[in-house]
């Protein structure tokens, strides 16, 4: 998903909608810019107003699944 630049992105999540979501996020592990086969995965609940910051190390990669809670 990246070039050789690492960077940081603000997602807007207004696309969600109403609601809340489970957001499962794959990213970056803080040292992947070594060896880049470091991953985090963590859960957190979101809704369109929340904030997301992705932290893209250089060759790596961000990765969210989305799911509606009820």
């Amino acid at each position: 998903m990246m070039n050789w630049t690492p960077r940081s992105l603000d997602i807007p999540l207004s696309f969600l909608g109403e609601g809340k979501h489970k957001a499962e996020v794959y990213e970056d592990a803080p040292d992947a810019g070594r060896p880049p086969t470091h991953v985090d995965i963590c859960q957190e609940t979101v809704d369109a107003t929340s904030p997301m910051k992705a932290n893209l190390a250089a060759g790596g990669g961000f990765a969210v699944h989305f799911v509606p809670l009820r």
